[in-house]
């Protein structure tokens, strides 16, 4: 009995140790898994109480001075820990991976196609593919700067419209909000569609729910919750109209490609859903694109793009009305730099250092995205001893991060989109003075902010706009600004910024600090020298018309006969009558084919000359020079002539003085000057030889015609007789040259392309020109040479015919224009590694030389492009495969490919300074 009673009383004993050992355990396992501290909770509302009569963003910053820089909330059914300043880097660079997610909220699935937009997809391969679109197509720096002056039109009609009701109460919230949506409808668009309104209005209703607080979100279990609230109603029929309204705009753009049209109205340009359905035709994309991916990235597009800007535009102004200290001193330096600088673009805004700090300290205080968008706990993490668990909602708390004393004042993680913000506000603070209406003074300015993804203000900001009392000077520079310039001299101008450096490489390194569009005062003559190419395209495109004229240089007046040539004559009837001749007649595919035979035979002469002196150093410009001017005598002339000699050196003589920046071009109305200088009378008497010559050319050929004789002897065929000779032979020999001196200095290429021409003919014992389609890296090589070596890297200049506004500036009549192709074809953000001879960049791109894209218009573009180009490139194609097919090349003197100068000539043409390109060939 007593061993029994033992026993009994035991069972307690062992039945305490039990469950003490269970909550050891449990304590351990608390202890391993340390949540986050938080304020107390009620039943089924959690933590929900503590945010009630606060915003957001508000209630958690005093939250964290109780609980700590990292603390748990317990939202309805949803687990979330808010992070304070010094934790962000940890959570947003350091486990960044870990906190990838997005958590899916009812108003982004549904009004975003099932997230398929980018800034609420779910972290994976699609999220990867269409942010890299995203950063390579859509908001590219290159795409971006394309819509500057979408943003310039779109401010200048802002200031116009404040402008035209002076002195009353300007609803500066509406205003700012109609900017920005305008300038992210032309840009997304191409116009400012009829529904922007409607689509304004969404958006606003929708940035509220997409916070994340709204009850469909914080109890996603209680369907009938859900719909008692109609909220997911209420947004199946916001993602209803949406739809309906990008689904018209899409079949529109689709209508419009198809009858041929483009984008971005009279900017032209692709706008951002051009892009998109160019991306959506790509068969090599992991997830295919359909209608759905581009009208959720569009949308994204429009509401980050729209209300960010318009926001932080908003308390940027409602900051500086309310410290007048501030305003005077931002406006003081705009007013200033405008005057001084007299230009109202973008390029001028870097200057605008404090207006730059004002704009911080903005987005310090009012981060349009005060919470940043919620991230989602994509696997276990523990930050700071504490366990974050999977699923659960982290926000960053980017509004406490910017009042914290102890961090930096800017935001981190906060990427900006600047241009949208600063070039507004630079232009309403330098033309207007603002007032508060109805007697308010700052400290009564209501700074009150709203509910929502965005922290906008929550009562319209109402403004009184004076027109400030400019001079009527500078009120004639703003009807008529003219392009920025570097300081000048007098008399001379500009000029002596070009000295010691090549034409085409000192506008250059000026327009690197004055901007694309530059004005240079060359003597008497007013220029503007072109350095991009959207405005390349403004000029040589949309208002080619404009600028069709050609300024009159006396070597161009004497030699050709008063311009009665193609590439210097006036425009108008006989202009269009002779180009015609020359496409239809002289230059036709039909006849650049028939001078074949005749390329073929003088590039087999060439290969046999060289062949004749084996191991010998060929000095090959002068050998192209020789075979491009045979090839042209005899299309031209019917044979080479014995004039031959004196006709290349009467060109290379022109052709110095065609560039039109000698002094008798420099200074017109300086007589005395031209007698003194002597070049009238050199080019009286060039003038005279060239007459001679072509005289007994053309009386010849008219005694052949009357007796019966065809043109070009043994192949006949009609010949031509034109300055065809200039352009044809220097630039085909030109290009020749530097192709060769390319691929001297790089030793692989000249390897590939050799080895290609002859594997692709191999035991045949002459190429002919179908070989040449076989040829397909030596096409890039050549492609390649005219990228770094545009045979006219200025292009021949054009005059303005019209008073033209481009680019935000105008260009008055008779303004010479100068498109500086060379610095457009070397232009970091149009080409990577634009300084290296690299062919494989073509290897994959559409782009290509014949005046559609206008980073590369070595042949020019619009009405005056070159007529003559196919005839070029076969001059150029064959010599240089036939070169590569036959001989080995080596620099002679044991010179090494870094050795080769690469230095460049002054003149209309880019020709090698040292015209002598040496080689053996083996």
């Amino acid at each position: 009995m007593e061993i029994l009673h033992f026993h009994f009383n035991l069972i307690p004993i062992l039945l305490v140790f039990f469950i003490l050992f269970l909550l050891v355990r449990k304590w351990k396992e608390m202890n391993q898994r340390l949540l986050p501290p938080g304020p107390w909770k009620l039943p089924l509302i959690g933590s929900l109480h503590h945010l009630i009569g606060a915003l957001p963003h508000h209630a958690p910053t005093k939250q964290a001075q109780k609980y700590g820089q990292l603390m748990h909330l317990q939202l309805g059914e949803v687990d979330a820990v808010v992070s304070s300043p010094h934790l962000a880097k940890e959570i947003l660079k350091v486990h960044d991976l870990s906190f990838a997610a997005r958590p899916k909220l009812v108003a982004s699935d549904i009004v975003f196609y099932r997230q398929k937009d980018i800034a609420f997809a779910e972290y994976g391969d699609y999220w990867k593919q269409m942010r890299k679109i995203c950063t390579s197509e859509l908001l590219s720096s290159k795409i971006v700067k394309t819509f500057s002056l979408i943003r310039q039109d779109e401010v200048h009609n802002l200031v116009a419209s404040i402008s035209s009701t002076p002195n009353v109460v300007v609803n500066m919230s509406e205003k700012v909000l109609q900017l920005t949506s305008s300038v992210i409808c032309r840009s997304a668009f191409g116009k400012v569609w009829d529904d922007r309104d409607n689509l304004l209005m969404i958006m606003r209703e929708l940035l509220a729910l997409l916070a994340g607080f709204d009850v469909v979100d914080l109890f996603p279990s209680w369907k009938l919750l859900h719909k008692i609230s109609g909220k997911r109603n209420r947004l199946m029929n916001m993602h209803h109209k949406l739809d309906v309204i990008l689904e018209n705009i899409i079949n529109d753009h689709r209508q419009s490609k198809a009858n041929g049209g483009k984008g971005n109205n009279k900017f032209e340009g692709e706008n951002l859903i051009d892009v998109l359905l160019r991306v959506m035709e790509n068969d090599k994309l992991q997830f295919p694109m359909t209608n759905d991916n581009i009208k959720a990235v569009i949308l994204d597009i429009f509401f980050g793009g729209t209300e960010t800007s318009a926001t932080t535009i908003q308390w940027a102004f409602s900051e500086l009305m309310k410290n007048p200290n501030v305003m005077a001193k931002v406006q003081e330096e705009v007013r200033m730099t405008f005057d001084r600088k007299k230009v109202y673009d973008d390029n001028i805004l870097e200057e605008l250092k404090y207006l730059k700090l004002v704009i911080k300290e903005t987005l310090r205080l009012h981060p349009p995205g005060p919470l940043l968008p919620a991230r989602e706990c994509r696997e276990e993490t523990t930050i700071e001893g504490c366990t974050i668990s999977l699923k659960t909602k982290l926000i960053v708390n980017c509004w406490a991060m910017g009042r914290d004393p102890e961090r930096s004042r800017m935001c981190p993680g906060m990427h900006f989109g600047l241009a949208n913000v600063v070039y507004p506000l630079a232009q309403l603070l330098y033309h207007f003075d603002w007032q508060l209406p109805y007697g308010q003074q700052p400290e009564d300015l209501d700074m009150t902010e709203t509910l929502g993804l965005s922290a906008t203000r929550k009562h319209d900001l109402r403004l009184i706009a004076i027109p400030h009392d400019l001079s009527q000077k500078w009120k004639e520079m703003n009807q008529r600004l003219l392009p920025p310039d570097p300081w000048k001299l007098p008399l001379i101008g500009s000029l002596h910024h070009l000295i010691g450096a090549l034409p085409h490489h000192a506008p250059t390194k000026q327009a690197q600090k004055y901007g694309p569009l530059m004005h240079l005062q060359l003597g008497e003559v007013d220029a503007v020298v072109v350095s991009s190419p959207h405005l390349a395209k403004e000029i040589l495109k949309v208002h080619d018309l404009s600028f069709a004229a050609r300024p009159k240089l006396v070597a161009s007046d004497i030699v050709f006969y008063r311009q009665k040539d193609i590439a210097f004559a006036e425009y108008g009837d006989y202009w269009k009558q002779m180009r015609k001749l020359c496409i239809s007649e002289l230059l036709s595919a039909k006849m650049v084919k028939s001078f074949s035979l005749i390329r073929q035979d003088e590039v087999h002469n060439l290969v046999t000359s060289i062949r004749s002196t084996p191991d010998d150093v060929v000095n090959m410009s002068e050998k192209a020079l020789q075979l491009t001017s045979s090839v042209i005598c005899r299309s031209a002339f019917g044979k080479v002539w014995d004039d031959r000699d004196n006709l290349l050196m009467i060109m290379r003589e022109v052709l110095d003085l065609l560039a039109g920046f000698d002094v008798v071009d420099l200074f017109p109305s300086w007589k005395l000057l031209h007698q003194i200088s002597g070049k009238r009378n050199r080019l009286m008497n060039m003038h005279h030889k060239l007459d001679v010559i072509l005289e007994n050319n053309i009386n010849d050929h008219k005694q052949n015609k009357a007796n019966g004789v065809k043109g070009n002897n043994e192949f006949e065929g009609e010949d031509l007789i034109d300055d065809i000779f200039f352009g044809g032979t220097e630039t085909s020999a030109t290009t020749i040259q530097w192709a060769l001196s390319e691929l001297m200095k790089n030793p692989n290429i000249m390897t590939k392309a050799q080895g290609e021409a002859r594997c692709a003919c191999k035991g045949k014992k002459d190429l002919d020109d179908s070989d040449l389609e076989k040829l397909k890296y030596l096409k890039l090589v050549v492609k390649e040479t005219l990228r770094l070596h545009p045979p006219v890297p200025l292009l021949i200049p054009r005059e303005c015919r019209e008073e033209t506004t481009i680019g935000g500036y105008t260009i008055p009549l008779k303004t010479k224009v100068i498109v500086n192709c060379w610095a457009m074809t070397r232009d970091p953000e149009s080409w990577d590694d634009p300084e290296n001879f690299v062919p494989e960049r073509f290897e994959n791109s559409s782009v290509d030389f014949k005046g559609n894209h206008y980073q590369f218009i070595p042949f020019g573009a619009g009405s005056r492009i070159c007529p003559g180009m196919q005839y070029s490139l076969a001059g150029v194609m064959y010599p240089l495969a036939q070169l590569l097919y036959h001989f080995d090349w080596k620099l002679p003197n044991g010179k090494q490919p870094e050795d080769l100068d690469m230095t460049e000539t002054f003149g209309i043409t880019a020709n090698r300074k040292k015209s002598s390109l040496d080689c053996h060939s083996t």
